[in-house]
């Protein structure tokens, strides 16, 4: 009688523990990184995927000096991600770096990226920044250029340093290429899910 009670106890176990291995159906089986360009969508997605039963928001704070996920990107994310359960969901901008890919590989981190026409970006940051008033650090820059053909233009071409350089203050914004081109390695990284 103890040993029959014994196996079926140890069996209810084992079901249970294989059960509370295996994500159910539709449920994050690991913690996930909603990344994209700035102004791409990736808030939207966000909440897409905190549409997910077990999914739960970990807030992931960039300081305005890190906006477009600058060298020290790496950094800030071994920072800001520290719960590694499942359905943990992140968001944020960053751009690619082969060491932030392995460091999100090697902590089992799926990594979802959004991918925006640059047209679609262009017009959408322009809005963006002049819809904010002062609220947006690059207001006053953006309304001291007069007409909306020039704002325009200055989202394509970058202001100050950013027409050649991926740098971004309060007198410098990057161009879109730039801008682009810190991004694009994800699209090919095997450990992300890109979507266009």
């Amino acid at each position: 009688m103890k040993n029959e009670l014994r196996r079926s106890l140890t069996r209810l176990y084992r079901e249970a523990f294989q059960k509370a291995k295996k994500p159910e159906k539709g449920h994050l089986s690991s913690p996930v990184l909603v990344n994209g360009i700035p102004k791409s969508g990736t808030n939207l997605l966000k909440n897409i995927v905190m549409a997910l039963p077990n999914a739960q928001y970990a807030s992931l704070r960039i300081p305005k000096s890190n906006m477009y996920g600058l060298p020290e990107g790496l950094d800030l994310v071994r920072m800001r991600i520290t719960d590694l359960r499942a359905g943990r969901v992140y968001a944020g901008h960053y751009t690619y770096s082969p060491e932030l890919a392995d460091w999100l590989c090697k902590q089992g981190i799926k990594q979802v990226f959004l991918f925006r026409d640059p047209r679609d970006l262009v017009v959408s940051t322009y809005h963006y920044i002049m819809n904010r008033k002062p609220k947006h650090p690059h207001y006053d820059l953006y309304e001291s250029l007069g007409n909306d053909s020039e704002r325009l233009l200055r989202c394509i071409y970058g202001i100050g340093e950013g027409q050649t350089s991926n740098v971004f203050s309060t007198t410098s914004i990057p161009n879109i290429r730039l801008i682009f081109e810190a991004f694009e390695n994800w699209l090919i990284d095997e450990n992300t899910f890109a979507l266009l």
